[in-house]
């Protein structure tokens, strides 16, 4: 039985998340199995706790837990928006195909006014990073319609280290229009991709 003590209970996650779900973990399987389940049949005593940081670990800890069931809480907590940020990426750490084009339509839906929330900051990058040239079509489709300022421009980051041309056309664009959030990543575009720098030449 859990404890109700938020520090206990975060204590408790914690050392399932180190002991069990590490790479490198020496638990037999036996045992990981029966922490894992553990893991999992505690899900409603995490969401009923309502704690920001022991659900960001638990949902950390869940992404490292192969079974159908931990991808399934994953999406719980996205849904109900709790540790929202860290299920999303903690998905993207299992492939799955079919969770491609729902984590993209994440970053589609409406901002009311929250243009630079940046709980969907980092979805550009793992979405790349998990699924490889498969994410690029998402990524662009999320430059040209996300609300979300952050995630433009982490799509066009990404979409530039990809070589694809909208990725540059997006920072080229703001730059044009000086934009002050462009000029301010402007040094991430440099560093994914050094030839973006250099100027352009015509014929001698």
């Amino acid at each position: 039985m859990l404890s109700n003590s938020p520090v206990e209970l975060l204590g408790a996650v914690t050392a399932i998340d180190r002991i069990a779900q590490a790479e490198d973990s020496r638990t037999g399987s036996a045992v990981r199995a029966h922490v894992e389940n553990a893991l999992m049949d505690a899900a409603a005593h995490i969401v009923s706790a309502g704690d920001a940081e022991i659900a960001h670990t638990y949902a950390m800890a869940l992404g490292m837990v192969k079974d159908q069931r931990a991808r399934d809480l994953l999406w719980d907590l996205v849904n109900r928006n709790l540790a929202r940020s860290q299920a999303v990426i903690a998905l993207t750490w299992r492939k799955t195909p079919d969770d491609l084009p729902k984590l993209a339509q994440l970053a589609l839906q409406p901002a009311h006014g929250n243009n630079l929330d940046y709980a969907l900051t980092s979805l550009p990058y793992a979405l790349h990073r998990a699924y490889g040239d498969a994410a690029l079509p998402y990524l662009e489709t999320m430059l040209e319609r996300s609300e979300f300022t952050w995630v433009r421009t982490n799509s066009a980051r990404e979409l530039v280290i990809a070589g694809r041309p909208a990725g540059f056309a997006f920072i080229v664009g703001a730059l044009e229009h000086d934009r002050p959030i462009a000029r301010k990543c402007f040094s991430s575009f440099e560093t994914a991709s050094p030839s973006f720098a250099k100027p352009v030449t015509g014929p001698s």
